[in-house]
């Protein structure tokens, strides 16, 4: 199984020293920036690659550029150096299919968008994260490449369909991009009452970090807190009278809290409570 390499930014920098150090032969890398390319080959005692020497040596063929430049570079290849038939081209994108690598398909090779379920905000903490991070993967092709890549690295993974990449990305998303911009909404209103940015972390990191302890070990619904769970009414409006002027904030909260109520009432929230909250949501729209 040789492995090569087209992009050396930081998803294809820590997946390919994940390989390496799994005993998988990555053969190198090639990139537009030649330094970006020299350092990921020195990562994994590798070498700088040309396009031309990727297609010539490469059984699976990793493109893990920028996702704008994805299709571009398979198209590049395909016209200048042509995928061989057999050969098996990945991507790691969460946003993009597997569609995108098309012309690799028309010459014969297999497809795959292969994704860690992972933020990789730098090399280092990626090299620490990857080793506990879940992987999904669609394509057209052999699929048992993968699997077998799969299983030598022994991360959990599973197969989805093509036409739930999108959706999959949106969970993703949520559950990362959008956990940041909550946690910068809560960190701007505890900086209208006089927190500096590095005390407001400090007063909400323990509690995030808390939670999400609590959703692992007792899961989403009974990991559930606050006022709405407890179906308090008068807090909550309290909450609401306080946004006013906030402009979109007062509109997440609302829009939040009428999910987090949908949450409650899994956990035997009483009618009449539901019927409450949602009538104070719904006259604060």
């Amino acid at each position: 199984m040789k492995i090569a390499f087209v992009g050396a930014g930081k998803v294809g920098r820590v997946f390919g020293w994940y390989l390496k150090s799994k005993g998988l032969n990555v053969l190198g890398y090639n990139s537009r920036r030649l330094e970006s390319a020299k350092q990921a080959a020195l990562e994994t005692d590798s070498r700088v690659l040309s396009l031309e020497e990727v297609v010539a040596s490469g059984e699976i063929i990793f493109i893990t550029t920028s996702d704008k430049s994805i299709g571009e570079v398979c198209n590049q290849i395909a016209k200048d150096y042509r995928f061989k038939r057999g050969q098996t081209v990945v991507h790691m994108s969460g946003g993009l299919g597997s569609d995108i690598l098309s012309s690799a398909k028309e010459q014969g090779a297999n497809i795959f968008s292969l994704h860690p379920m992972q933020s990789f905000a730098s090399i280092e903490k990626g090299k620490e994260e990857i080793k506990n991070t879940f992987f999904t993967f669609e394509g057209d092709g052999e699929e048992k490449i993968i699997i077998q890549l799969l299983e030598k690295i022994g991360n959990p993974y599973t197969k989805i369909n093509s036409s739930s990449k999108s959706l999959y990305h949106t969970a993703a998303c949520i559950s990362s991009n959008y956990l940041v911009t909550l946690t910068n909404i809560a960190k701007e209103i505890l900086k209208k009452i006089g927190f500096d940015d590095k005390d407001a972390l400090k007063v909400l990191l323990p509690l995030m970090k808390g939670t999400l302890e609590n959703i692992e070990k007792l899961g989403i619904e009974q990991a559930l807190t606050g006022p709405i769970v407890r179906g308090d009414y008068n807090t909550v409006q309290n909450h609401l009278q306080n946004l006013e002027g906030l402009g979109d904030i007062g509109k997440i909260y609302i829009l939040l809290g009428k999910e987090t109520v949908k949450l409650a009432q899994k956990r035997n929230l009483a009618g009449e409570q539901i019927e409450s909250l949602n009538r104070l949501f719904e006259g604060w729209e």
